[in-house]
């Protein structure tokens, strides 16, 4: 298969009413609201060669700053390049993809800095992130200087994303420095700023045209384009660097068919970023994949036409960026939503994701951004929710069932406008009253206590006090050249103006000199401790870590004390009217939570949804142990189906022949071995009564049968000869099916193998690859037009866990296919291999039947008791403390065949998977979607596979 069809199914730009991609005809957008000049703060135009060009600083200028081969002059914002020529030689060579040491130990530590800085860092989205060899540009917010970039490079997982270039300004290639060393040797990308020049023109074209170079060797880049860092509630309008730099790599690799580029907008949210231990929350939204072919208009001859495909694409990055932030005109909106997302739903605390509380400050922050704007300014909706198209707008970045997705209302009538004005009013007077005070809200939900309970809680609260600060003295003395840096700095700032325009300057020293401090108290202590050091230098850490988070309860302690306090000298009079005034607004603000911004009726229903989010959050162990959403029961009566199962006498295959059978489907057991096929047939007789009288209710074909049980009507199962070690016995065997005439519904490929030694197939291939995979890929394609023409239909392919276990970086190493390799010595690997083309496989399939109402998904069934495990447990070579673990521990852990058979049953079977259009999923026990390994998203690696096993299923040895 030609790579030419690669990201075929990605090759799309705009977003659907569902968050989806749809393709646009060579436009950016056709579905966005295209702002003025004035308002995008991009001014311009194209220079003779149709090229549109940028300043130092991001902006769109007149066409004197483009170098003869059209190659912009600039970048988005603060993210500009640098006369190191050095550094910009290297991003355009493939092996600077490779991460190098600097850059994994700075990912490292910057890690280790954010997690203990922030009480809480929540990532969003994850499975959004383009993997290894995608060109990709991450766009994401830039409220919080340096701490922002510390954000992206700690959350980015290593696994789908080995390394995310960052820029830097130029100055510090020419200054010395270890701060600057670091920065220089991380990978970072040099960029001039004309601020650094006294505001002259400055020349990125050897900068931009390098990093160019880099993203057609599958480089990713991360760009601020607001271009300045600002603690400021509204995200600053959009510069078009990124865009521009977009142009020119689609300009640049318009003539390669199979080149994509892949934007990934990132919204990052800090909730209190200058307070000490605060939270974050970051967003990897859908992401934007352009193409040569589809985005033509990107980089059009015609200057209009490219002008307004850049500005487009500008707006069309913000507004995505904009869709999960708390963006507001002012401050006092966002501290009025704060207190409506109280009232509605106060009592959720820590039930609900970061990620949820954000969306639902957000509906209250939008809804009176939106009143306001409309009050002020007539003439249409509010700038905050630009892109927030209405209900099934532009914007929906959502998962099915988030009650919390933004659903921008119509228009206001006046009625609404004044109650929701009244309503602001009231919440800011209320807030007010709060703050004069200082209680928090749950405080007059909860009244007064009587006096002697309060004096209780004042006495405990004290003890836990002298406990916590008796503790936190030895760590407090490590900490405190930390603590002292922190505020001297801090106090410095302050001095510069008002606190709201330096509160990001304060929270990026604060990473700055814990990135500095720490490790020269750490290694201090182990000098002095030097014959200790085996047990101080770990104790050190642990004591630090310890201090940080008892300190952090005694400042909630503390507070919840002044709390007690004033609510002790507080009047009842004064409780009472705070308590009416806050019942009465309650009631007003669940009413516009219900009726105007479509939340729930009852807030406990976001409890449940971020339950759900939990279980399909991609972490495999609390997916694995969330239990079982599938069962016998649900099975629908399947009469009429023609099934095969391939692997039909082993385990899990025969669990499934047995209740596709009992549920009527006629089924057909694919297997070399003819006699225990017939075995299994006899079995399987008494197994689908056995399985008829468990679940009586279930949806079972009901077979006839006499009084003592002996069955006169039998089910449907046949013998179909397949032998998944030579592909062309395979495609004989898929013929002889085809040869009987009949509809194929259901294709289950659950063969396969996991042998100790290394060994060859009959055709020469690897053993475990040519019968778990190629064998499969064989018989599959050879029957694929019989299924379509059957459809709805669906093709269910078993892989394993192991799919996780990549031979290499390339995840399949193709030359030890053929001969025993010197990479992959480990049999658990070549298994691995086998089963990760499995999924590779999966993917691929479905994208090509994305059209058909053929539905292909891939599972693993769970550790099975099954007799291939039970023969690992027995191997000779299992070393005996594996082997008494593999015994006492692993099986008794495992799944029942019956069990394990319930997830294949799902994925062929449900009318959910058909429902809510299932394709391409991976699953794990019982019927639990799951994130696979990152690699297998990669549509080259899939596409290479395809093309091997296709040269393979033709015999070519030459592969």
């Amino acid at each position: 298969m030609a790579k030419g069809k690669k990201r075929a199914d990605k090759a799309n730009l705009t977003h659907n009413a569902n968050g989806h991609t749809n393709g646009h005809n060579g436009d950016v957008s056709t579905a966005i609201t295209t702002a003025t000049d004035s308002d995008r703060r991009v001014h311009g135009n194209v220079d003779g060669d149709g090229r549109v060009n940028i300043n130092g600083n991001g902006d769109i200028v007149s066409n004197n700053g483009s170098d003869t081969n059209g190659k912009s002059n600039g970048s988005s914002g603060t993210l500009s390049s640098c006369s190191s020529s050095d550094s910009i030689a290297a991003l355009s060579k493939s092996a600077a993809n490779a991460p190098p040491p600097m850059y994994r130990a700075i990912r490292f530590f910057f890690k280790m800095c954010l997690h203990s800085f922030y009480s809480n860092v929540e990532v969003e989205g994850i499975e959004n992130i383009a993997p290894d060899g995608f060109p990709a540009i991450l766009v994401a917010n830039h409220s919080n200087s340096l701490t922002d970039a510390i954000a992206v490079l700690s959350t980015v997982p290593p696994k789908s994303r080995s390394m995310v270039r960052l820029t830097a300004k130029d100055t510090f290639w020419h200054k010395p420095g270890i701060f600057n060393y670091i920065i220089k040797s991380a990978g970072t990308i040099p960029i001039k700023r004309r601020k650094d020049y006294d505001n002259q023109a400055v020349d990125n074209t050897g900068a931009m045209s390098a990093l160019t170079d880099s993203l057609g060797t599958g480089s990713c880049v991360c760009m601020f384009p607001e271009g300045i860092s600002r603690y400021h509630p509204q995200l600053a309008p959009f510069k078009a660097g990124v865009a521009l730099i977009a142009s020119d790599v689609l300009s640049r690799f318009h003539d390669k068919p199979d080149f994509s580029l892949t934007l990934m907008t990132t919204s990052i949210n800090y909730l209190h970023r200058e307070k000490f231990r605060s939270d974050v929350v970051v967003t990897f939204h859908s992401p934007i994949v352009l193409t040569p072919q589809q985005d033509t208009k990107l980089y059009s001859t015609d200057k209009a036409e490219r002008e307004q495909a850049i500005r487009k694409l500008t707006e069309l990055l913000e507004n995505s960026v904009r869709s999960n932030l708390l963006d507001a005109q002012d401050w006092e909106t966002v501290r009025i939503g704060h207190t409506a997302r109280k009232l509605y739903a106060g009592d959720l605390g820590t039930r609900i994701s970061l990620g949820q509380y954000v969306k639902l400050t957000r509906k209250f922050v939008t809804a009176f951004s939106q009143h306001k704007q409309e009050t002020v300014d007539t003439k249409g909706a509010a700038a905050v929710s630009v892109g927030e198209a209405g209900e099934g707008g532009f914007y929906d970045h959502k998962k099915k069932g988030d009650s919390l997705d933004m659903k921008q209302p119509g228009k206001m009538n006046p009625d609404t406008a004044e109650k929701i004005d009244r309503l602001a009013q009231d919440l800011a007077e209320y807030q007010d009253q709060l703050d004069f005070y200082h209680l928090k809200d749950y405080r007059i939900k909860q009244g007064k206590p009587l006096a002697n309970v309060l004096i209780g809680k004042l006495f405990q609260r004290f003890l836990l006090a002298c406990l916590l600060s008796t503790i936190c003295i030895p760590g407090l003395f490590l900490w405190a050249p930390v603590f002292i840096a922190i505020r001297y700095q801090e106090n410095q700032l302050r001095k510069k103006g008002p606190l709201e325009d330096n509160l990001d300057e304060i929270a990026q020293y604060k990473l700055m000199i814990a990135t500095f401090f720490l490790p020269v108290i750490w290694g201090f202590w182990v000098l002095v401790t030097l014959p200790l050091a085996l047990i101080t230098g770990p104790a050190i850490v642990i004591l630090m870590w310890l201090t940080i988070r008892w300190l952090e309860d005694l400042i909630h302690n503390a507070k919840s004390m002044l709390s007690l306090l004033r609510l002790l000298f507080m009047t009842q009079d004064t409780m009472f009217s705070l308590r009416d005034c806050r019942e009465e607004l309650a009631d007003r603000v669940h009413e516009f939570a219900v009726q105007y911004l479509k939340l729930p009726e009852d807030p406990e229903d976001l409890v449940k949804e971020n339950q759900t989010m939990k279980a399909n959050s991609g972490c495999f162990w609390k997916t694995f142990l969330d239990g079982s959403h599938y069962s016998y029961n649900d099975i629908p009566d399947l009469s009429g189906k023609v099934a095969i199962v391939t692997g039909a006498t082993g385990d899990v295959g025969y669990a499934t022949v047995v209740a596709l059978a009992a549920h009527g489907a006629h089924v057909f057991l694919a297997c070399r071995n003819r006699v225990k096929a017939e075995e299994a047939i006899e079995r399987a007789q008494a197994d689908i009564l056995q399985l008829q009288f468990d679940y009586p209710h279930a949806h079972h074909h009901r077979y006839a049968y006499s009084d003592d049980k002996k069955q006169l009507s039998a089910p449907k199962l046949d013998f179909l000869e397949l032998e998944l070690s030579e592909m062309h016995k395979a495609r004989a065997s898929a013929q002889v099916f085809l040869d009987m005439g009949l509809p194929l519904h259901i294709l289950i490929c659950s063969g396969g193998i996991k042998s100790r030694d290394f060994e060859l197939t009959d055709d020469g291939y690897e053993n475990h690859f040519g019968i778990n995979h190629l064998g499969h890929f064989a018989f599959t394609t050879a029957l694929l037009e019989r299924i379509r023409e059957s459809a709805p239909a669906r093709i269910v392919i078993l892989s394993s866990m192991a799919h996780e276990l990549p031979p290499s970086m390339k995840a399949i190493d193709f030359k030890s296919l053929r001969a025993e390799s010197t990479k992959v010595k480990n049999n658990c690997v070549r298994y691995g291999q086998s089963k990760l083309a499995n999924v590779l496989f999966g993917k691929a399939l479905a994208r090509r039947l994305r059209n058909d109402r053929v539905y292909v998904n891939m599972l693993h069934p769970g550790c099975v008791e099954s007799h291939i495990m039970k023969d690992m447990v027995k191997a000779d070579k299992v070393e005996p403390m594996m082997r008494w673990w593999g015994h006492h521990l692993w099986l008794k852990m495992a799944y029942s065949v019956r069990d394990a058979a319930l997830t294949p049953l799902y994925l062929a079977a449900s009318p959910e998977i058909e429902d809510k259009d299932i394709r391409g999923k991976y699953f794990i026990p019982i019927a639990n979607e799951l994130r696979p390994n990152p690699i297998s998203d990669s549509v080259d690696l899939q596409e290479e596979l395809w093309a091997y096993s296709e040269k393979a299923a033709r015999g070519d040895n030459k592969v």
